[in-house]
């Protein structure tokens, strides 16, 4: 979370922070910490469908993890 946040906000490398997130998804995406500190950089960054996205994808995976459909 921090070398994306570095990347973005000190080397100004907008693409550099979305690849760590993106990678870090592949380790992270059922840790809720990671995925709010996830879509909040990308509102930050106004890419709001990228967060529209992940915050779906993300119900569902939780949802499938619990037994819940919605």
């Amino acid at each position: 979370i921090q070398l994306a946040h570095l990347e973005a906000d000190v080397n100004h490398q907008l693409k550099s922070a979305l690849n760590i997130y993106r990678s870090g998804l592949a380790f992270f995406s059922k840790d809720e910490t990671f995925v709010q500190s996830y879509v909040q950089f990308l509102l930050d960054h106004q890419q709001i469908e990228n967060a529209r996205l992940l915050l779906e994808n993300s119900i569902q995976l939780i949802a499938q993890l619990y037994g819940r459909c919605y």
